[in-house]
């Protein structure tokens, strides 16, 4: 369907002080061939830059799903995050 990235349900949350956190939550995105995007969602700063850490293979979704080319992203493993990123 010419997705080049595809995020479903992601939710991201960090312990701070024995208090868990939630950053993003039951985010859903999804950007195809050809197309512009530009994020218009009322968001915090911590938002904006946990999103981007996680479509850049940075930062690991607390659960989730997340596509780039159709393929399912495996965090745990880091040498195919880095032949991703190398490629994309």
């Amino acid at each position: 369907m010419n997705k080049i990235l595809e995020l479903n349900d992601i939710n991201k949350n960090i312990e701070l002080k024995a208090e868990e956190i939630h950053i993003l939550k039951r985010y859903k995105f999804c950007c195809r061939k050809r197309r512009f995007y530009f994020n218009t969602r009322k968001s915090r700063e911590v938002e904006k830059r946990h999103f981007l850490n996680i479509i850049g293979l940075l930062d690991e979704v607390s659960n989730g799903i997340m596509k780039i080319d159709e393929k399912e992203i495996n965090y745990k493993n880091e040498k195919s995050k880095n032949q991703i990123r190398h490629e994309k």
